[in-house]
């Protein structure tokens, strides 16, 4: 003991002061958090617990050191209730008791009434020779139960903070780390002082530090409070500053030797008052809308996390979507072509002369086939376009060439429906010169010329190119006197599965996918298509733009 005759009283007055203070802060940040006021009922448990624990070897008779004992682990029993307690909501703002918490709140009420009464300590065989500590003391059966308990609260309260640990996210996870860290070595330090030593090692010596061993929860506890602002430092500083404000001029004010000191002071300690609780009053509403801005940053944070995963989900099915229209396509497009050819070989006569009951149906399949086949052509490159596949072979390509081939190519289509189609300027050979994929302008224009054929039912398609000498660009119109667009379509209409609303009447087979696969042609070889149109029943213009270029390569290869 002598080496602790100084350190004991200190150990306590430290422990004291510093839970003390701890638990008074944490309550004044919220009188109504269910956290605070468990913390301070732990505070209080602990002051009370390491006071008698300090009385009961400090004492020398018998009698009084025997009733401090049975204090002693009154308090004990309740200190590892109060833990228990705490892990169980730490660091919740709102908690209810469930029939179980009651259960054993009931269980730690009577063991600790059981504590003060013989059936844990009976008598004090023998005091220490310099202090006095209890050396020897009778025990009865009761101690036993009053062990079983403690263990169980301590080691339930840890348990419940590891799971807790396990299965938090942020902001909680640091807290409740620090906790669980603190709380751990507290009742390690708790256990061997208070029970290994002097019950089993008989070793009394270590008793004193009991008191000690609450220092690591306060220091962890301090911490978290300081980096992780588990309570609000500056609400507490501006309340205890304002509270010691108001105490020293009341003091002033209760001690004034004259009258007119005393109506000063009234005057300041009514204002200190005053504003100060406007002041901390202000603190708590920033505190308020701070932790709300902070609560839907979170919000937000989780929400852009989760729209993030549900973006990636849907690229995963967009591209398993894109690879299934792919092989389905492949496979649809081996049979379809082979009706089409047999269709149109029985149309021939290639088979023998049909007769006009056979030539109907069988011309009825032949259309359809050859929507069909339009229409998987549509897929592969929606698929090809989507899965990066699509391959471009950049060449000179002599637009104006290419658009007097193809208006004779569509002539006799337009003719059969009563349309005239008509090139209204007659290209010079080299004279509107584009570098791009001879295949797909190809593909482009007759997309565009066979719609324009299909929403005409009578009247006039024309054609005309131009070179655009300030942009660099040769500019294609095709206009017809069709069924028109209305604004809502021409904002729509060159997105996926996208049809005009008169075009859908007129033409129920369409996939809606041709102007999409046009548009994205022509981006991949730096082109662009849009669309004007008076209004529906009034025809419409869609103007295609390439990038002039390589007229010197071309004029190389001539």
């Amino acid at each position: 003991m002598g080496l602790f005759i100084h350190w004991d009283l200190f150990t306590l007055v430290l422990t004291i002061a510093s839970i003390g203070t701890l638990g008074f802060v944490v309550l004044l940040n919220n009188t109504r958090n269910a956290t605070n006021r468990v913390f301070f009922l732990f505070s209080l448990i602990t002051i009370c617990w390491g006071a008698v624990n300090y009385i009961s070897y400090q004492l020398k008779d018998p009698l009084f050191t025997l009733w401090a004992l049975r204090l002693t682990i009154f308090f004990a029993l309740w200190h590892a209730y109060s833990f228990f307690l705490l892990a169980n909501i730490f660091p919740q703002a709102k908690w209810k008791f469930s029939s179980s918490h009651y259960l054993l709140l009931t269980i730690t009420l009577l063991s600790s009434i059981l504590n003060l009464t013989p059936y844990v300590f009976r008598q004090i065989e023998k005091l220490g020779a310099s202090t006095g500590v209890a050396s020897i003391t009778q025990k009865g059966p009761g101690i036993f139960l009053f062990i079983i308990i403690v263990f169980f609260l301590v080691g339930g309260g840890i348990i419940t903070l590891i799971k807790r640990f396990k299965n938090s996210v942020k902001p909680e996870r640091p807290q409740l780390k620090l906790m669980l860290i603190g709380s751990s070595i507290t009742f390690v330090l708790i256990f061997f002082f208070n029970f290994i030593s002097p019950a089993i090692l008989n070793d009394v010596q270590y008793i004193p530090l009991g008191a000690l061993s609450i220092l690591p929860l306060i220091v962890y506890t301090s911490y978290g409070i300081y980096k992780y602002k588990l309570f609000n430092l500056k609400l507490i500083a501006t309340e205890l500053f304002v509270g010691i404000l108001s105490i020293i001029f009341l003091s002033r004010m209760v001690l004034s030797p004259t009258r007119g000191d005393l109506i000063i002071d009234a005057i300041i300690f009514t204002s200190t008052t005053f504003f100060g609780f406007l002041l901390i009053n202000g603190i708590k509403q920033e505190i308020h809308a701070r932790e709300e801005v902070h609560l839907l940053a979170d919000r937000l944070a989780d929400a852009n996390q989760e729209l993030g995963y549900k973006n990636t989900q849907l690229r995963i099915m967009d591209q398993q979507k894109s690879e299934f229209v792919s092989i389905a396509s492949h496979q649809l497009r081996t049979p379809l072509t082979a009706i089409k050819g047999y269709t149109s070989m029985l149309l021939e006569d290639s088979f023998g002369k049909l007769t006009d009951e056979q030539r109907t149906p069988v011309q009825k399949i032949f259309l359809s086939s050859e929507r069909m086949v339009e229409m998987v052509a549509d897929f592969l490159n929606v698929s090809k376009i989507e899965q990066g596949e699509m391959v471009y072979a950049f060449s000179v390509v002599d637009i104006g060439i290419l658009l007097t081939e193809m208006t004779e190519e569509f002539t006799h289509t337009a003719t059969k429906k009563g349309i005239t189609l008509k090139l209204l300027k007659e290209p010079k050979k080299g004279e509107f010169i584009v570098f791009a994929d001879e295949g797909k302008v190809r593909q482009i224009f007759s997309n565009l010329l066979d719609n324009a054929i299909k929403y005409t039912e009578k009247g006039w398609i024309t054609l005309d190119i131009k070179e655009n000498k300030a942009t660099k660009m040769i500019t294609v119109s095709i206009a017809d006197s069709g069924v028109g667009l209305s604004p809502d379509d021409i904002l729509h209409l060159f997105g996926k599965f996208a049809r005009g609303s008169q075009g859908q009447r007129q033409n129920t087979g369409g996939s809606g996918l041709g102007l999409y696969v046009v548009r994205k042609m022509l981006e991949a070889q730096h082109g662009t298509i849009r669309v004007d149109s008076p209004g529906l029943e009034k025809g419409s213009t869609f103007t295609i733009e390439l990038p002039e270029g390589m007229q010197s390569a071309y004029a190389t290869k001539k």
